[in-house]
């Protein structure tokens, strides 16, 4: 008899807890480079669809992903080896982790950039007086001069050799080198709100043709209240995870706004030190940037696709949600039991449902497979239960 699982769809509503994106890059199988396998191709996780694209400026190294608990073999510096491994303290992780493929300290996979399209079931929460949610895991790979990347929602990829344009409207956070770096082994590197709109004319838009480093006014901002992407410890000994936690709340008639702050591992990963941290700083919110800076004002309709582009580095655990909580990985799905018995020639389902919830019954017959090529053998089951199948 085939496994068959139920899982619950959350119906969009601005009152409810979902986790609507969440990339582990769990993938143990591909086209090996190194000790890793190749991200181009890799479509796993939730909330998205179709598969991982990349770009590499060195096409000899490609973006590739190592399973959590495993080392790369990219050095950190001439001499020190990385050992981000995929985990942080403070953070669910599960999976692996993707990024730099190479090794030594000036060869390797250089400014890279990922993208993917995202579920149409995840773009239809994007609604005006709502709020989303997103972070994501970022870590230096190697040589010192590397931005620190960036994570869009948009209508399209992002471009440049380091993330620094778009095609078309988008919305996320991350970094770039602040002005004046000069100590290339400090940790110099910007993490700030960002928006990109490179379409003229959009609904509700009031300007146009910015990417994230002209929007907000060139280094007004970052040099007064960009908080710091942090590279390695003293000691160079190994990179440190920054855990970039963005809020965007989407208006009409008024410009939406987009709040990005950094985490490290020993910090308190809670809504209320993302609130104090934008309190201290408030210009990593949008609804702080003085009179005279623009302000993003988007057609979030349009939004279909998700990327990370940057330096040198590797990213993990990416998650959209209508939570802090759940988009740091803190909230724990309730537990749920499936009943199954046999009433042939069908096999009867029951479990206890939830109101407001719709429920789909998959397949399998091998249960190491990706749930999400499961056969999908019933949908939209109405919270009423018990349901009937037939027999895999």
């Amino acid at each position: 008899m085939a496994a068959i699982l139920a899982t619950s769809l959350a119906l969009t509503c601005s009152s409810s807890a979902e986790l609507l994106v969440h990339e582990p890059f769990d993938y143990p199988t591909g086209t090996a480079s190194g000790n890793g396998v190749l991200l181009d191709g890799q479509g796993g996780g939730i909330g998205m669809t179709g598969s991982w694209s990349s770009f590499s400026n060195n096409s000899s190294f490609p973006v590739t992903v190592y399973q959590e608990g495993t080392l790369s073999n990219v050095i950190l510096t001439t001499s020190v080896a990385n050992i981000f491994d995929g985990t942080v303290d403070n953070l669910s992780t599960s999976g692996g982790y993707a990024g730099s493929y190479g090794s030594g300290s000036k060869g390797g996979t250089d400014h890279a950039q990922i993208w993917r399209t995202l579920d149409p079931s995840v773009t239809a929460t994007f609604v005006d007086g709502t709020t989303t949610w997103f972070s994501f895991v970022s870590a230096r790979a190697y040589n010192p001069n590397a931005r620190s990347p960036s994570f869009a929602i948009g209508a399209d990829k992002l471009v440049e050799d380091r993330g620094n344009t778009a095609l078309g409207e988008a919305i996320g956070g991350g970094g770039r080198n602040k002005p004046g770096n000069s100590d290339v082994f400090g940790s110099t590197m910007a993490v700030f709100p960002q928006y990109w709109d490179q379409v003229l004319g959009s609904p509700g838009e009031t300007g146009g043709n910015f990417n994230h480093q002209n929007v907000i006014g060139g280094g007004t901002i970052l040099a007064a209240d960009a908080m710091v992407w942090e590279r390695t410890y003293p000691d160079l000994s190994e990179s440190v995870p920054n855990i970039i936690v963005g809020k965007i709340e989407w208006y009409d008639g008024s410009p939406d706004v987009i709040s990005v702050v950094r985490f490290v591992q020993t910090d308190e990963l809670t809504e209320a030190a993302f609130d104090a941290l934008i309190v201290a700083q408030p210009n990593l919110s949008s609804a702080n940037w003085p009179e005279g800076i623009q302000r993003p004002d988007l057609d979030q309709s349009q939004f279909d696709t998700i990327s990370v582009g940057g330096g040198k580095y590797f990213t993990d655990e990416i998650r959209i949600a209508t939570t802090f909580a759940e988009a740091t990985g803190q909230s724990a799905p309730e537990p749920f039991t499936l009943w199954v018995a046999q009433d042939d020639p069908n096999l009867d389902f029951t479990w206890e449902s939830q109101a407001g919830k719709l429920y789909r019954l998959r397949s399998s017959t091998a249960l190491d497979t990706e749930f999400s090529t499961w056969d999908l053998v019933a949908e939209d089951l109405p919270n009423t239960a018990p349901s009937a199948a037939p027999r895999s």
